[in-house]
This record gives structure tokens, C-alpha cells and sequence, in this order.
């Protein structure tokens, strides 16, 4: 596990990714929810067609829509990866790549568009 967060006292939002030297492309990371009213682990990222290897990850509310962001070392560098989470899973995808986001390990956002990220 990379980094943990939570929704109320329901629900646990974890990244997990392998780092490259265990093979990162045979073993994407993932996004994991667990509802401890259910007790059921959902892995939320399993269908995800790109480069996945989370770390950080923070979780929000804004204008009534849930977000989670995501810092994500893909091959081609680090991104940052919103998404909107809508009955336990991740919908409306969209992403922010900058040449000088690099080695990213934590993010807090401010409002839905903008955040800090530690390196």
C-alpha cells in the first residue's frame, strides 16, 4: 500500500503498485475500496486502459460530486489523475501532466482543478 484515505467511516480508498524492479508492467497498481458496512474489496481500477501506478491519493467533495486524485508514475512521467467517484466507482476521467511534476509522492487538491503535490 502506498497511501490510504478514507470516505466517513465506511469506506477506506488505497493505491498499491509494485515498484519497475518487480516488473511494473506485468503488475499495474491499483486503486482498492473497501466498505466496512459490506466487507466487500473492490479493486476500482482493474479496467483502466493506461500506464497505472498510483501513489498518492486524496480524496474530496466539491459542489456535491465526490473526487479522488491520484499521483500516477507513468513511463512517460508523472501525472496527476482525477477522477469523480459515483456509486463506489471511478467515472469522468480526466488528467494534468506538467514537464515539472516529476517524483511526485503526495497530493492535497484546493478545489475540484487545482492541488499541491509534494515531491
Amino acid at each position: 500500500v502506498e497511501d490510504i484515505d478514507s470516505i466517513g467511516d465506511e469506506i477506506i480508498l488505497s493505491s498499491a503498485y509494485f515498484p519497475p524492479f518487480f516488473d511494473a508492467h506485468k503488475n499495474p497498481g491499483a486503486i482498492y475500496l473497501y466498505n466496512y458496512r459490506s466487507k466487500k474489496l473492490t479493486n476500482l481500477t482493474e479496467s483502466l486502459s493506461f500506464d497505472f501506478y498510483p501513489h498518492g491519493i486524496y480524496f474530496s467533495q466539491w459542489n456535491n460530486k465526490k473526487f479522488l486524485y491520484i499521483i500516477n508514475h507513468t513511463a512517460k512521467g508523472d501525472r496527476i489523475e482525477r477522477f469523480e467517484l459515483i456509486n463506489e466507482k471511478l467515472t469522468n476521467y480526466i488528467f494534468y501532466q506538467n514537464d515539472e511534476l516529476y517524483n511526485a509522492n503526495d497530493i492535497v487538491a484546493i478545489d475540484e482543478n487545482r492541488f499541491y503535490v509534494t515531491v
